[in-house]
C-alpha cells in the first residue's frame, strides 16, 4: 500500500488534538484497527470490504479526501485484477460444477403429488424479506462494523440481527417486535426506515392475502352448495315461511315500540335526603404544605462483593454491571417498553422507548437526572449498587444521582396571598362639661 495513506491519518489526527481512544469513540470503530490504518498493517484488519469502511469513515471524521485515500488504497490492489482476470476464468470439463439443485420453494413436486404442489404457492413474503436483509448486510459492511459491534450499541441480540439480514425475519419474537428491531437497526445505520418499514408491511400483506384466498373459494364453494339445497327446500314451503316472516315481522314492531316508549321517559331526579338538608356538611378546605426535597443516600449492602454481577428483577441470571472511572455511573436494565429521558451535566443524552430486555449505560461529573413515564420498566444501578425497580406500574418517576446519593426533585409551592383588612376610624369621644355653681351676694 502507499505509504503516505497511514501518514496522512496520523497528521491530520494529532492536528485535531485527539488520541486513538477519543477518535475510536467518535466513529464506533476500535482503537486497534485505527492503529493498524495509521500504521498500514492491512493484514490486522478483519477483510478487506471492512478496511474499506474503516478508512473511509476515518477520513470523513478527520476532513480528509475519502476518495483520494481510497483511490491510493485500490491502486495496487488494480494490478492484481488484472492479472487474475487475464487468466482463463472457464475450468476445465473435469472440474465443472455439478448443477445446482433448485431452492426449496421452486423444487419440482412428486408425482404423487402435482395436485396439491399446484394449489399450494411459494411464500411471497420470502423474496421481500431477503430483499431488506440485503440492504441491512451492505449498508453494514460498507460501515465495516460486525454484528458483535452492532449488538453492543443496539442491545439487539446477534442472532436476531443475523436472522434479520438473512431474510428470516420469521425467526423474530414477533411482527411487532421485529418491527421495533427494524426501526432500530435502520437508525443506527444512519437508513431511512419508512421505506423498509413500508417494504416489510407489504410482505405480511402479501402473505395474508395468500392465506386468505383458499378459504375464500373454499367458502364459495360450501356456500353455492348451501344455496341449492335451501332453494330446494323453501320452494314447496314458501307460503308457510311468508307468514311466520309476517308473525315476526309484527311481534318484532310491536316489542320496538315498546322499548322506544320506555327509553323516552325522563328520568326522575332522585329527591335528596331530609338530613342533608337541614345539616348539610361543612366543607374543609385542605391548606397545602411545601414539601422538602430530602435526599436519599445510596443503599448499602444490596451489591455483591466487587459490584461486577448482581440478578436482575424477575431473571435468575446475573446481570453485568460495566465499571467506569466516572464518579456518577448509573446503569438500568429495561424490564418492559416505556419513555425515559437521561439528562447528563444538563444534556439530554437519550431520550425515548426502551427495548424489553435491553441494558443502557450512562455517566456524569456532577448530576444525572432519569425520568420515566413507568416507575416498574427500569432496574437501576446505582455506583455498582442494586436500587431495584425505579417505582410502581405506572408511576411516573424523576430521580437525580449525585456524587452525594439519589435525589428526588420536589416541585415548589408558592403560598397563597392573605388579604390585610382596611383599618377603619374609630371615633374618639368627647367630655361633655358639667354645670358649675353661681356664687352670688347675700342681701
Amino acid at each position: 500500500m502507499p505509504p503516505q495513506i497511514g501518514l496522512t491519518l496520523r497528521k491530520a489526527r494529532l492536528a485535531r488534538g485527539l488520541t486513538l481512544e477519543q477518535a475510536a469513540r467518535a466513529v464506533h470503530i476500535k482503537a486497534h484497527y485505527l492503529q493498524a490504518l495509521e500504521e498500514e498493517r492491512w493484514e490486522a484488519l478483519p477483510s478487506r470490504a471492512q478496511g474499506r469502511g474503516f478508512l473511509r469513515l476515518y477520513a470523513d471524521f478527520l476532513g480528509l479526501d475519502a476518495a483520494a485515500l481510497l483511490q491510493a488504497w485500490e491502486a495496487p490492489q488494480s494490478a492484481t485484477d488484472a492479472q487474475e482476470a487475464s487468466a482463463p476464468t472457464q475450468p476445465p470439463a473435469s472440474q465443472q460444477p455439478a448443477e445446482m439443485p433448485k431452492p426449496d420453494g421452486e423444487a419440482q413436486p412428486a408425482r404423487g403429488e402435482e395436485g396439491e404442489a399446484a394449489e399450494q404457492p411459494s411464500d411471497p413474503a420470502l423474496p421481500i424479506f431477503r430483499e431488506i436483509g440485503l440492504v441491512f448486510r451492505q449498508q453494514r459492511e460498507q460501515l465495516g462494523l460486525a454484528l458483535e459491534e452492532v449488538e453492543r450499541y443496539t442491545h439487539v441480540k446477534r442472532h436476531y440481527l443475523k436472522a434479520i439480514e438473512e431474510g428470516r425475519l420469521d425467526d423474530l419474537p414477533s411482527p411487532v417486535q421485529g418491527r421495533g428491531m427494524l426501526l432500530h437497526y435502520a437508525r443506527f445505520l444512519q437508513l431511512d426506515p419508512e421505506p423498509l418499514l413500508l417494504r416489510f408491511a407489504e410482505a405480511l400483506q402479501a402473505r395474508h392475502r395468500q392465506r386468505q384466498a383458499p378459504q375464500r373459494s373454499r367458502a364459495v364453494k360450501v356456500s353455492s352448495a348451501w344455496m341449492r339445497k335451501a332453494q330446494a327446500f323453501f320452494a314447496d314451503r314458501l307460503l308457510v315461511w311468508l307468514v311466520v316472516a309476517l308473525l315476526v315481522a309484527v311481534v318484532g314492531i310491536g316489542g320496538w315500540q315498546v322499548v322506544r316508549a320506555t327509553r323516552a321517559q325522563p328520568a326522575q331526579p332522585t329527591p335528596p335526603n331530609v338530613m342533608d338538608v337541614l345539616f348539610p356538611s361543612p366543607t374543609v378546605s385542605p391548606t397545602p404544605i411545601p414539601p422538602t426535597a430530602t435526599p436519599t443516600p445510596p443503599v448499602p449492602g444490596l451489591a455483591p462483593p466487587g459490584g461486577e454481577q448482581t440478578q436482575a428483577e424477575g431473571t435468575g441470571e446475573p446481570t453485568e454491571v460495566p465499571r467506569s472511572n466516572a464518579p456518577i455511573q448509573v446503569y438500568f436494565v429495561a424490564q418492559h417498553r416505556a419513555w425515559v429521558r437521561v439528562i447528563a451535566d444538563g444534556e439530554t443524552v437519550f431520550q425515548g422507548l426502551v427495548v424489553p430486555g435491553a441494558s443502557y449505560n450512562y455517566t456524569a461529573q456532577n448530576r444525572l437526572e432519569v425520568l420515566t413515564g413507568d416507575g416498574s420498566a427500569l432496574q437501576v444501578f446505582y455506583n455498582q449498587q442494586n436500587l431495584g425497580l425505579l417505582g410502581r406500574f405506572g408511576e411516573v418517576v424523576d430521580r437525580i444521582f449525585t456524587i452525594t446519593g439519589v435525589q428526588t426533585p420536589t416541585p415548589t409551592v408558592t403560598p397563597t396571598p392573605t388579604i390585610t383588612p382596611t383599618p377603619t376610624v374609630t371615633p374618639t369621644p368627647t367630655i361633655t362639661p358639667s354645670p358649675t355653681a353661681t356664687v352670688g351676694t347675700l342681701p
